[in-house]
């Protein structure tokens, strides 16, 4: 209602406030009608509605109308969504919601459960990740039916039997969780797909899938280390039509009533964004089950690197020039790239030579080296801690790092006649029966102050397998071609152009078998690494000799590998002992994968090459001693023999070019030996041959080693006349701790 001021002697006069419609000043009364035109509607701003059903229902009039840009929480999974009244986007329940009358969209600002996950990233590149989302919440998942394979062929189409629903009966989480159904019967090779795009800022990167699950009802069969289970989990890359298999991939939890979370890891590819979460039934079994998932989750992973430490632990040093010591209680531990070291003991009756004690860790002597590149870079001895002792002898004592002595470290006199960083003879420094403290720090050759911990170490299956039966011609300088892929984890090998493309950074292991020259043409094979051969895997001086070779090369994502043979020639592939077809050649690539359990242990690697190798060449085991270090991380390789300095399962790999004059049948061979003991063999057999040959035995494989074992390779050959090749590329010794 309008206000009117009167004065009673002059009459009615001009109102002086403003249209109820537009007030504009402070002292302006606006009208009931203006109010709820203009800041009733916004009462129901930020209030919440139960689910999707009652969003829609929000009409275009009354004290809970929709008015554009208006904001509202939905209960059923904490969700924000805005009121665009512009919009006329595809309604899918899940990011955007179509009102049941009038125009508008409500959209999707921010799900609580939608943008995290196990990933620890925040971004998720599952839009329906809970089901929650009403009728609709199944949306983006589908299920499929390929054909019967335990690795689906792409995860869509068909007439599967196998569902996904949606279920609001004791979700995992929030209202609802999908449910996927398998009937009584062998449903192998059906399942559950779900299509999705990461950012182009997430190509070539690790992702990390996990979701919640829990068996509904049935006989559920979980997989195990050595079986596959019911359900496993694969990625396809839509744009490459790859099937990638996950680590991880195996669906495990089976019992009725427990609640599991699954997570896996993945590589994207360096030029794709479009992929699929497939969910694939993988036995034949005719059993009925269901199968709850909820909280589905694909986002990039997060590494976590941290400074590795341990507790102390006692170890025994060995002690020189202090006589038979006593009191002995010495302590060690890691710190990032440190090894810090406190100690006592009491002298025995020193000696006229050089004062010492050696380093140990992990309750062991001797295992450890010192880094020397991080001494003084005048390669000088330097004070490393602090030390004292129970007797009353002029002068003050010394510990000191010896650059020429790096498993040691050593004991120094600063007096009047004698220098504190020179290591003195032990009865200059201490009378028998005296006692030492003390306490230092060096750095170790191998140790890292950041690693990467073990619950992101990346121990994906990263191997490839392909073969070729019929004659093979090749020109020299051009790739070998193996077209038939056995099995490949990564769809890493081209077929057409024998390039194997790196997936995963690591070392690699490349080994192949079954090669043989159909003329007496001598040719090699190079294994290549980037186009530049890095290693001699086979050489065949001719007629009817069955050659195969291994080698090992520390690749990046993206690095090529490629066979390569030096000569023109035809390979033949001859029948083997008891096949029932033809022969077959074989190539492997393998990725050596790293530690998964503690924080992910120092790198322990080494490469040395012998150009040649030196050594007896005889019919009787010899070692060899491979004379050019490549690199060695913990530099233990001495004098032909390899101490392995931290305990763990090593991979190990070996090659010799061995030039004799052989007869038939007669043999080369090359063996790995861990204390003295034969544990692997390599062997080449000349066969209908004689003269003057070159043969390359090559040995590779696993060991189980602890700390302080010795392993030597060592040689063999019944021809006469010998000597080693002279090539690096054809002798090499190269070993990798590849778990614990």
């Amino acid at each position: 209602m309008t206000t009117r001021r009167y004065d009673l002697n002059t009459g009615i006069e001009t109102s002086d406030v403003p249209t109820v419609s537009d007030p504009s000043a402070d002292s302006d009364i606006m009208s009931k009608g203006y109010a709820d035109t203009t800041y009733a509607v916004r009462a129901n701003w930020g209030h919440s509605v139960a689910d999707a059903t009652a969003l829609k229902a929000i009409g275009t009039t009354g004290a809970n109308m929709r008015v554009d840009q208006q904001v509202r929480l939905k209960d059923d999974n904490s969700s924000i969504w805005k009121f665009d009244s512009g919009s006329s986007a595809t309604g899918d329940d899940v990011t955007v919601i179509q009102p049941t009358t009038g125009t508008g969209r409500w959209l999707l600002v921010t799900s609580s459960s939608s943008s995290t996950g196990s990933s620890g990233s925040g971004i998720n590149y599952i839009t329906n990740t809970n089901f929650d989302s009403g009728a609709t919440g199944i949306t983006g998942y589908a299920a499929y039916a390929d054909a019967a394979a335990a690795t689906p062929v792409d995860g869509t189409g068909g007439s599967p039997t196998v569902t996904i629903t949606r279920t609001t009966s004791s979700p995992l989480r929030s209202t609802a969780s999908g449910l996927i159904t398998k009937d009584a019967a062998n449903r192998q090779g059906e399942g559950v797909s779900y299509d999705f795009t990461i950012d182009t800022a997430d190509q070539a990167k690790i992702m990390a899938v996990s979701f919640d699950y829990a068996v509904g009802s049935g006989t559920f069969a979980g997989g195990t280390d050595s079986t596959t289970g019911d359900l496993n989990v694969y990625i396809y890359d839509v744009t490459n039509a790859q099937i990638i298999q996950p680590a991880g991939f195996k669906v495990l939890g089976s019992v009725s009533g427990q609640f599991y979370k699954h997570i896996a890891t993945f590589q994207t590819a360096s030029n794709s964004t479009s992929y699929r979460l497939i969910w694939n039934v993988a036995s034949t079994s005719a059993s009925a089950w269901t199968l709850k998932i909820d909280n589905v989750s694909v986002g990039p992973q997060i590494m976590q690197y941290g400074a590795p430490a341990d507790d102390m632990m006692a170890y025994t040093p060995t002690f020189t020039g202090f006589g038979t010591v006593s009191n002995v209680s010495v302590f060690s531990s890691r710190v990032a790239d440190n090894l810090f070291v406190r100690g006592y003991f009491t002298a025995g009756t020193p000696t006229g030579v050089a004062a010492k004690m050696k380093l140990g860790y992990k309750g062991a002597n001797g295992n450890v080296t010192l880094d020397t590149t991080k001494l003084n870079t005048n390669n000088k001895n330097e004070i490393i801690g602090s030390i004292a002792r129970s007797s009353t002898l002029a002068g003050t004592l010394t510990i000191l790092a010896i650059a020429a002595s790096p498993t040691d470290i050593a004991f120094g006199l600063q007096d009047g006649s004698s220098g504190g960083l020179t290591a003195a003879n032990g009865n200059a420094i201490i009378g028998a029966g005296a006692e030492i403290s003390f306490s230092f720090v060096v750095p170790i050759a191998g140790w890292s102050s950041t690693v990467l911990m073990s619950n992101d170490t990346d121990t994906r299956v990263v191997a490839a397998s392909v073969t070729h039966t019929t004659n093979l011609s090749v020109t020299a300088g051009s790739n070998i071609v193996l077209p038939s892929a056995s099995y490949d984890t990564h769809g890493a090998y081209n077929a057409s152009t024998g390039v194997y493309t790196v997936p995963v950074s690591g070392f690699y292991t490349v080994s192949l078998t079954g090669f043989k020259i159909a003329a007496s043409t001598a040719a090699g094979l190079f294994l290549n690494k980037n186009s530049v051969a890095v290693a001699r895997i086979v050489v065949n001086p001719g007629t009817n000799l069955t050659h195969g070779g291994s080698s090992r090369v520390q690749c990046v994502a993206g690095d090529t590998l490629s066979i390569v043979s030096d000569n023109s020639t035809t390979y033949v592939f001859d029948a083997f002992s008891g096949a029932s077809t033809g022969g077959k050649a074989i190539l492997n690539i393998e990725r050596l994968s790293g530690p998964s359990a503690i924080a992910a242990s120092e790198s322990v690697n080494a490469h040395y090459t012998g150009a040649p190798p030196t050594g007896t060449l005889s019919a009787s085991y010899n070692t060899i001693t491979y004379g050019t270090k490549v690199f060695d991380s913990h530099n233990t390789y001495s004098s032909g023999t390899y101490t392995i300095p931290v305990s763990g399962k090593y991979s190990i790999d070996a090659n010799a070019a061995m030039i004799a004059t052989m007869t038939t049948n007669s043999d080369s061979k090359i063996a790995v030996e861990v204390n003295g003991v034969t544990k692997l063999q390599g062997t080449v057999r000349a066969l209908n041959t004689s003269g003057s040959v070159t043969l390359f035995p090559s040995v590779s494989g696993l060991l189980s080693c602890v700390a302080g074992d010795l392993i030597t390779i060592r040689s063999y050959t019944d021809g006469t006349s010998t000597s080693f090749g002279s090539s690096a590329f054809d002798s090499y010794f190269s070993i990798s701790r590849v778990g614990n």
